[in-house]
Order: structure tokens, then sequence, then C-alpha cells
């Protein structure tokens, strides 16, 4: 599985459109997305000032467009990026990412659990 972060405000703008084009699509051309193990770090990086988000958990072989995991020199790690309009039934579930006591993000229960097929590129 892979996952992408995002606002319950642009969850609800997609609306029930058949694919979902989140603005990097138009401006990087592709959806950044992350692994299980990446997840909360990404979260905390880039969403620590907003007090809600949502996780789409995606289904890799389901993906229309092409995935590629692609470095990051100041992360040094590779992440899943979708070049393309994701299509919905590519997207398994969409959970809350809510606050841990301690401030931070916290895994949805669900997403907590690792999978054998978690994270295969």
């Amino acid at each position: 599985m892979i996952y992408h972060l995002l606002t319950p405000e642009d969850w609800r703008a997609c609306g029930d459109r058949t694919s979902y084009r989140p603005a990097s699509l138009a401006k990087e051309g592709f959806i950044h997305c992350s692994t299980r193990d990446q997840l909360l770090d990404t979260a905390m990086r880039y969403f620590d000032h907003r007090p809600e988000l949502l996780v789409l958990v995606i289904e890799p072989g389901r993906v229309v467009p092409n995935i590629l995991y692609e470095g990051s020199a100041e992360r040094g790690q590779a992440f899943p990026h979708i070049y393309g309009a994701l299509n919905r039934d590519a997207i398994l579930a969409v959970y809350p990412l809510t606050r841990a006591e301690h401030g931070g993000f916290q895994l949805p229960d669900a997403i907590g659990v690792r999978s054998p097929v978690d994270d295969e590129p």
C-alpha cells in the first residue's frame, strides 16, 4: 500500500469525480505519496500546522498512472509519486489522521498494523 495525505477540505472538493487531482498534480506533475514508514514523518514535516488530516490508502496495483519511487536528496529516501490523476477505484479507504497525546499524529488502527504488502514498489 501507499498513502496520500490531504486536508478534509481537499477531499470534499474532490466530490464524486472519478479521479482525484490535487493541486500538486498541476503544479509539479505528480501526486505526492508516502510509504507506511514515511507517513507520520511526512505528516509532521508538511502538515504539523493542520489540526486535521486525512490519509488515503491506495492499492498500487489498481493505480492507472505510473507510480515512480523517487529519491529526495534532502531526506535520503525514495517516495512514491503518482504521475497522473488518481483513479478513485484505487483508493481502498480514507481515514482521519488524529493527534496523539504528545501532539504528533498517530496512525489509525487499521494502518498501524503493518501488512506484508506495505511499501512494496
